[in-house]
């Protein structure tokens, strides 16, 4: 018997454009505010936790059902429910607060999604790859590694740079999302590079659905530092993520693989690539002020990827 019954495969399709029509309403009433002030019940509290909710709920049916990928789709599935409980938390007892900079009680459970996401991602990819090659690890570390410099520069430094108010621990809490977020995108990038960018739809979709996670977490940062956040403004960007994630779990799940192994130029073209992207950041450093942790984040990107060069550089044949 399959993984996936014949019924449940002809449903998909159904269920994956009702989700898809749901948050294009979402969508449109939080940019354009689709039927008015009056819905906003509707669309802010009702419609993005119900979607919250499925999305959970498919990670952990999966999860349930699936004869590969158990332990996967369990964490996801509690990182998704503990960022659901997160958000029920701070509509029940935080919303309106008049306070724009506190850790609140909510915070412990939008954090809590992080380790269970992360577990996710370790059981995915013990999944996914099989033995070891040092070419394709060295370059996933050089690529994760300059996610992660080019993240903490576009979504880390508007906050640190703008953060003058609140105490000190809830400025600790509110950096936290897009640095936790930040490293979970370096992850990604570095399993992308150890498949040779053939991660498949499955990682695809994950990195999709974080990276929509850090686009929202980044501007809610970025907005309540400036005292500019609006509730539900941009809710429907956490709620695509979620559902880009539950969409993750019900694909085939990623038959294990041994490292892509390359040649040739193929096989220098990350490295190069990672060398001038580190350059370039190096360069900007000249005419903008960059943190210390960003320019030696992007001086070890260079040594990793000289090294990388001189590993995989072309060869004459023997």
């Amino acid at each position: 018997m399959s993984e996936i019954a014949a019924r449940p495969v002809r449903v998909l399709p159904l269920v994956v454009a009702l989700f898809g029509v749901l948050l294009l309403a979402q969508t449109l009433h939080n940019l354009f505010g689709l039927g008015g002030d009056g819905l906003d019940n509707f669309f802010d509290d009702g419609l993005h936790t119900f979607l919250l909710g499925a999305s959970a709920a498919a990670c952990l049916a999966r999860a349930a059902v699936a004869t590969r990928g158990r332990m996967t789709w369990t964490m996801f599935g509690l990182s998704l429910l503990a960022f659901l409980i997160g958000d029920v938390t701070w509509t029940l007892l935080d919303e309106g607060s008049t306070s724009a900079v506190s850790a609140t009680v909510s915070d412990i459970f939008w954090l809590a999604y992080y380790p269970f996401a992360v577990a996710g991602l370790v059981f995915l990819i013990r999944d996914r790859i099989e033995g070891f090659d040092l070419h394709r690890w060295i370059d996933g570390l050089a690529a994760a590694l300059i996610a992660t410099t080019l993240g903490l520069i576009f979504f880390v430094d508007p906050v640190v740079n703008d953060y003058e108010n609140g105490s000190t621990f809830s400025r600790t809490v509110e950096f936290a999302y897009p640095v936790c977020d930040v490293l979970l995108l370096g992850a990604v990038a570095g399993t992308f590079a150890v498949t040779a960018w053939r991660p498949g739809r499955t990682w695809l979709l994950l990195g999709l659905g974080l990276l929509s996670f850090t686009i929202a977490d980044s501007i809610a940062a970025v907005q309540t530092v400036e005292g500019t956040y609006e509730a539900g403004r941009y809710d429907f960007l956490w709620t695509g993520g979620a559902l880009a994630i539950a969409l993750a779990a019900w694909l085939p799940y990623p038959a294990r693989q041994r490292p892509v192994l390359l040649a040739g130029w193929k096989a220098v073209a990350l490295p190069i690539a990672c060398q001038v992207l580190a350059a370039s950041i190096q360069v900007l450093a000249l005419f903008r002020h960059l943190p210390e942790s960003e320019r030696i984040l992007t001086v070890l990107v260079l040594g990793i990827a000289t090294l990388q060069l001189w590993i995989s550089r072309p060869r004459r044949p023997e």
